[in-house]
């Protein structure tokens, strides 16, 4: 973990400076190196023995000999979706090399994702990084590299949610849904946003969806439904339900959730005065953790969609530090630093040693069988 917590360090202490208001010119200049470094922390991992970073790479060796042949693709290719299957084409004319073609996908994941955090979050960016790096970037753009793109697109796509241009969110998340089909969820977020419910209403929704977790959820509800298996997607999954379990009080990610919820929504008016894209980014988070609790008998149906709805969680986090004077933001930015330490600590230590691969950290250049 030691490369992690380098970055970290860095991050961080960027995030204090940030307290501090740096200028334009240098928030533009760590923007720059920021961006070079998590692409090729991501693009020129090595992970030999993890399954997902073996499928891609085979997956890609596959298309630099058969192109788009699709009838003879003899690995995951065949079934991934088409618009990473010509991205992965459009690559190996570059070079034959899966590093080359990872780069590329992490420049995707990490470019949109960081220029959005720069424009929804300009006062306090670095933090949005910083959260971005301590979860996001390690499940995403380190493993989940299809989901990445996709859901980095997603973010991108609520600047049409904002100006209520639904053909472009359309189309927009149509594109989404070339890297990754559960993308298709992202699409609830604008008629809950034309809804514009008060915080008083969505505090009703979330308490609701809290009892309905525990009383009659949606996984119990699908599969109580006859002829299930019809849904191709979920024929595959619909055995775990009930089976795994995320749980709803006792999971880390709803209880972060609910905090960041009830305190954007307890100081609704005041943030949606310092904020002016508070209520876009704030409508997706709590659909996120809604669905998360609804769903928490059928674990995979619950994270896979999640992901896509709790893009805007790490421009949310850091917005304590408005509700605070000046001279005490130096405090909570040790809160936050610390609450973002804790979640790489855990990711670290549960889930990063639970997957075989993913640590230690190798770079890929300083490899000989890549």
């Amino acid at each position: 973990m030691t490369p992690f917590y380098v970055i970290f360090a860095i991050l961080s202490a960027g995030a204090f400076c940030e307290t501090l208001n740096l200028n334009v010119r240098q928030k533009k200049i760590i923007l720059f190196f920021l961006l070079v470094a998590l692409v090729i922390f991501a693009g020129c991992r090595y992970q030999i023995g993890a399954n997902d970073f073996e499928e891609y790479t085979k997956s890609y060796a596959d298309i630099v000999k058969n192109g788009l042949n699709y009838s003879r693709f003899t690995t995951s290719a065949a079934i991934f979706e088409p618009g990473f299957v010509f991205t992965y084409y459009i690559c190996s004319f570059i070079s034959p090399s899966p590093i080359w073609a990872l780069c590329i996908i992490a420049l995707l994941g990490v470019g949109i994702n960081i220029l959005c955090y720069k424009q929804y979050s300009p006062r306090f960016f670095l933090f949005a990084v910083l959260f971005y790096f301590v979860h996001t970037y390690l499940l995403r753009e380190m493993s989940l590299i299809r989901s990445g793109v996709a859901a980095a697109i997603c973010l991108y796509s609520l600047r049409y949610v904002e100006r209520e241009q639904f053909k472009k969110f359309a189309l927009t998340l149509l594109l989404a849904m070339s890297f990754h089909l559960a993308a298709i969820v992202f699409f609830i977020v604008y008629p809950f946003y034309r809804l514009n419910w008060s915080p008083r209403k969505w505090g009703w929704i979330v308490a609701g969806c809290l009892v309905c977790s525990y009383v009659f959820s949606a996984g119990r509800l699908l599969n109580a439904l006859p002829q299930v298996g019809v849904l191709s997607r979920l024929n595959n999954y619909s055995w775990m339900i009930g089976v795994s379990k995320l749980g709803v009080l006792t999971n880390p990610t709803v209880l972060k959730q609910l905090f960041f919820v009830g305190i954007s929504l307890f100081f609704y008016s005041t943030l949606e005065q310092r904020v002016p894209k508070f209520r876009v980014l704030l409508t997706p988070y709590i659909l996120s953790m809604c669905w998360l609790m609804v769903w928490n008998d059928f674990a995979i149906m619950a994270g896979r969609m999640a992901t896509f709805l709790s893009v805007t969680e790490v421009l949310v986090m850091p917005l304590p530090l408005l509700l605070v004077k000046r001279s005490s933001r130096p405090v909570m930015a040790t809160v936050l630093v610390s609450l973002a330490f804790a979640i790489l600590y855990l990711n670290g230590n549960y889930y990063m040693t639970e997957v075989p691969g993913l640590l230690p950290y190798r770079f890929a250049p300083f490899e000989t069988t890549i």
